[in-house]
């Protein structure tokens, strides 16, 4: 969920600010268009920015995924064998409290 979160104000953000410059910089206030063609500022800028947000949403999504993946501590296994036409399943539940 964080990362939804996170997700969600980065699309607030960004279509506030195209809203935000839409309204503003409309040409029937008169607003001529910025040059910055070939600008190795905006460029990197606009190219770090969301790389360092990608690194950052990357930590926590790793995370989870490598949770899932510990079945160290579950409590029931479920083997699934998929045939042609069907499937068979058999389910083990670990009981501790009794074996110990």
């Amino acid at each position: 969920m964080l990362i939804f979160y996170i997700c969600c104000a980065i699309a607030a953000v960004v279509f506030g600010v195209m809203f935000y410059s839409i309204f503003k910089h409309r040409k029937s206030k008169g607003a001529v268009a910025a040059n910055f063609h070939e600008s190795t500022k905006v460029e990197v800028v606009w190219t770090v920015i969301p790389v360092i947000i990608l690194i950052l949403m990357a930590i926590p999504a790793t995370k989870t995924l490598v949770a899932m993946e510990d079945t160290s501590q579950s409590e029931i296994t479920i083997k699934i064998t998929g045939s042609q036409w069907k499937w068979h399943y058999a389910t083990l539940a670990k009981m501790w409290s009794s074996f110990h």
